[in-house]
């Protein structure tokens, strides 16, 4: 893996972003209020909604 993309939720900053940079993976950041940029995962929080709640 190269590259890992996440949103800024607070558990991505700091630990994280250091953890991946140190295993030379790069850390990319979606733009704050464009979830679409996130498809797949925001697309699979909405079957979870569905299905478990």
């Amino acid at each position: 893996m190269s590259k890992v993309r996440t949103d800024r939720g607070h558990e991505f900053q700091a630990r994280f972003h250091w953890h991946v940079e140190d295993q030379g993976i790069q850390h990319v950041y979606i733009k704050p209020g464009a979830p679409q940029l996130n498809g797949k995962v925001e697309w699979s929080h909405r079957t979870d909604e569905t299905e478990f709640y």
